[in-house]
């Protein structure tokens, strides 16, 4: 089976370490986008947390961790889903056990957090999937601690199925620190008038590289930029 674009362009772009924000929708085949590259880092049999993956809701939770299950099962991963609504036992055993992957939601993570269950201080990866949909949600407070608690060198990516201002500035401070150390920050967007014309803003804003899924062209000042593939 063919990849699909936004598989075709942020694997690559993942694997290399560089930050990434990426427009995709649901059904796009953006899971296994981030799936993969994170299956390819992570040590085999990681105890201790090396990826996170924020989530807006229980539902994106499971099918996510069910997606790394799948993706990772010869790779002996160890992922696990925490959300709220449910007891932290099962959880609590997880996290115990040891996992290299967690997938979960703000409020919970942040509650393990503080409950001792979860460290951070090994994540090398972070991502935000579905940003857009977590800022709808309110749940910018508790991202930005998030954020905050990611403390060591580390990669960040974004996916969102639209590039609002709300998303881009959580992209821009969401990588800042990244790009002072010298890692490109890449856009990539969708085809069509809305896309290419939050591809030059990004552009504008300072992002290294803005990928077009179509023809790898964008509007910026009435004028053409091509943009890499």
């Amino acid at each position: 089976m063919s990849p699909t674009p936004v598989q075709e362009q942020a694997i690559p772009i993942l694997q290399t370490g560089r930050d990434l924000l990426a427009q995709a929708q649901t059904g796009t085949g953006k899971t296994a986008a981030f799936a993969i590259p994170i299956l390819a880092r992570v040590a085999p049999g990681a105890q201790r947390p090396q990826a996170l993956v924020i989530v807006p809701t229980r539902e994106l939770a499971v099918q996510v961790t069910r997606e790394f299950a799948v993706l990772g099962r010869y790779r002996d991963s160890h992922e696990t889903a925490i959300y709220g609504g449910v007891s932290y036992s099962a959880q609590d055993r997880a996290l115990r056990r040891g996992v290299g992957i967690v997938i979960g939601t703000p409020g919970r993570i942040l509650d393990h957090i503080e409950r001792g269950t979860l460290d951070l201080r090994g994540i090398e990866i972070l991502i935000l999937d579905e940003a857009d949909r977590l800022l709808d949600m309110g749940f910018a407070p508790e991202v930005r601690r998030l954020l905050r608690k990611v403390t060591g060198p580390h990669q960040t990516a974004l996916f969102s199925a639209t590039l609002g201002w709300d998303v881009r500035d959580l992209a821009s401070r969401s990588t800042e620190l990244e790009a002072h150390r010298g890692r490109p920050i890449i856009a990539i967007c969708r085809s069509g008038v809305r896309s290419t014309t939050a591809a030059a803003i990004l552009y504008g804003l300072g992002f290294e590289r803005v990928y077009n899924l179509k023809d790898g062209m964008v509007e910026w000042n009435d004028r053409k930029l091509a943009v890499e593939h």
